[in-house]
């Protein structure tokens, strides 16, 4: 199995550091109260979602336009997670939880969408038509950053991140290797 990993711009100022800081700490507050199981079942943890919400969480995987892998639509009585069918598993988890980072950071649902989108979605209708009823919003980087934060949480929570195999140091490193194993091995069952 690979594993996805969020990429971030190393903090520049202490004033980066202390909204990095802010952030992670913001998503982890808001998947404190999820019940995260190991192995992580992504299609329940959305049945989860949405029982606590009132409102279903359906995920529907298309053969997705090259710009978008992913896209969390609220529709009048439940909300839908578009997904890339024609990539692996564990990218297609990591997109549904990035899909459901946005919708626990209660972000705005349905931005601006690409016109090829809105021909996926809607081919018999021009997309300039669907763009005025939308509105012209746009995800701003901040929230892209925390719903995939949000992703990555909540797959450390599950376990995803531990090593997929054991190696064994040099004889002159083993002591130090051993240390920083257990450290990292009460850091995830912290989680």
């Amino acid at each position: 199995m690979s594993v996805v990993w969020a990429v971030w711009r190393l903090p520049a100022t202490r004033q980066d550091m202390m909204s990095a800081r802010h952030l992670r700490e913001r998503c982890r507050k808001i998947i404190d109260g999820l019940e995260i199981s190991r192995p992580l079942d992504v299609t329940a943890l959305c049945v989860r979602i949405g029982n606590q919400r009132g409102r279903p969480v359906r995920l529907v995987p298309l053969d997705m336009p090259v710009s978008l892998s992913g896209l969390w639509l609220s529709i009048a009585d439940y909300d839908a997670i578009l997904y890339e069918s024609r990539t692996s598993k564990v990218h297609q988890d990591h997109i549904i939880l990035h899909e459901i980072g946005h919708l626990l950071a209660e972000h705005n649902a349905t931005p601006a969408i690409e016109d090829e989108v809105l021909r996926l979605l809607m081919p018999n209708v021009d997309p300039q038509m669907i763009r005025a009823m939308l509105g012209r919003t746009r995800y701003s980087n901040p929230e892209e950053q925390e719903a995939e934060l949000i992703a990555s949480l909540l797959l450390e929570r599950a376990g995803r991140w531990r090593p997929l195999k054991k190696w064994t140091p040099r004889p002159t490193t083993a002591a130090i290797a051993r240390r920083l194993e257990q450290s990292l091995e009460e850091r995830q069952d912290l989680g």
